[in-house]
């Protein structure tokens, strides 16, 4: 009888999982399976170097979007951070009331230190 794509899917997972268990119980990578060589974390530096590559990639990528989208949405005269119409500094009626509360708390917080 064949599978369906989500038991599939399911059955991987958990070999994933398994996987993943038995490598850290060997003080292994969970990634690669290479010898951790005393670090002390769940992935080798190779492992570890290629996340923070990937993640620096990743910021990168969202900090680009985000300035699009919000000269986008200014230019359009939209709220920066939804969709709805932009009454000033490029923010709706909830968005400004929202942010000036959340200034007021922090200057709030710094007369009393």
């Amino acid at each position: 009888m064949a599978q369906t794509p989500e038991e599939r899917q399911a059955k991987r997972v958990e070999f994933i999982r398994r996987l993943r268990d038995e490598r850290v119980a060997w003080n292994l990578c969970f990634r690669c399976g290479k010898p951790l060589n005393g670090v002390k974390t769940l992935q080798c530096s190779a492992c570890l170097a290629k996340e923070a590559e990937r993640r620096e990639k990743n910021r990168e990528r969202n900090r680009e979007y985000q300035r699009q989208r919000v000269a986008d949405h200014r230019a359009r005269g939209l709220c920066v951070h939804c969709d709805d119409p932009a009454v000033a500094g490029g923010r709706c009626e909830y968005h400004r009331k929202y942010y000036n509360l959340l200034k007021r708390g922090r200057n709030k917080r710094k007369d009393d230190v």
